[in-house]
C-alpha cells in the first residue's frame, strides 16, 4: 500500500518529467531560431569560424551546383539546336566548370556573410568575388518558419528585382545547417 509521503514523490516525480519534457519540446521548436540568430551575431562580427559552425558548406556547394547546371542545360535545350550540335555538349561542359569554380569562390564564409548583409556580388574573371557594399542587418525583414520537420526556411522580403532569397536550414542531430540557398536566378 502506498501512504501519502509515497504517493506524494510519485506525483512529484511525473510532474517534474512533464515539466522537463516540455521545456525539451520548447528547445527543440527553438532550435532554428537560436541557429538564426547565431548566424546573425557572426555575420555581424564577422566570425567566419562562427558562422562555418551553421553552415553545412559541401552540401550547400553541392545544392548549388546541382541547380545551376540543371539550369544551364535547360537553357541550352531551350535553344533550338541540332541534336549533333557538338558544340553543345563541349559549352555545357565548359559551363559545368564555370558554375563549379564560381561556386567554390563565393561559397565560402565570407561569401555566405556577404549574401547575408545582401551586398551584392561581382566575380571578376580571375574568379575571384568582390562587393558592392550596400551592408545592412542580416536577416532584416525575414520571413522564418517550418517546411517539415527536418526543413526550416528563411525567406528574405524581395530584393530590388523584385525577387525573394531563401535560406534553407536542415536538421542536423540537434541542431540545424545551413543547406541551400535559393536565389531568384536559380
Amino acid at each position: 500500500m502506498f501512504d501519502n509521503k509515497k504517493m506524494k514523490y510519485v506525483k512529484t516525480g511525473a510532474g517534474v518529467a512533464v515539466v522537463v519534457l516540455v521545456f525539451l519540446l520548447l528547445y527543440l521548436f527553438a532550435t532554428p531560431y537560436i541557429t538564426v540568430n547565431q548566424i546573425e551575431a557572426a555575420v555581424k562580427s564577422n566570425d567566419a569560424d562562427a558562422l562555418s559552425e551553421h553552415v553545412d558548406f559541401p552540401v550547400l556547394r553541392q545544392n548549388l551546383k546541382d541547380r545551376l547546371n540543371a539550369d544551364i542545360l535547360n537553357g541550352m535545350l531551350s535553344e533550338d539546336m541540332d541534336e549533333d550540335d557538338q558544340f553543345a555538349a563541349f559549352g555545357a561542359a565548359l559551363g559545368g566548370m564555370v558554375v563549379e569554380r564560381m561556386i567554390n569562390a563565393i561559397v565560402t564564409p565570407a561569401g555566405i556573410t556577404r549574401m547575408m548583409e545582401s551586398q551584392q556580388f561581382v566575380i571578376e574573371e580571375d574568379g575571384r568575388s568582390s562587393t558592392n557594399q550596400q551592408s545592412q542587418e542580416p536577416f532584416t525583414d525575414a520571413v522564418m518558419s517550418y517546411e517539415s520537420f527536418d526543413e526550416f526556411v528563411v525567406t528574405l522580403p524581395e530584393n530590388e528585382l523584385g525577387k525573394e532569397v531563401k535560406f534553407v536550414f536542415s536538421r542536423r542531430g540537434m541542431g540545424w545547417k545551413l543547406s541551400d540557398i535559393l536565389f531568384p536566378m536559380l
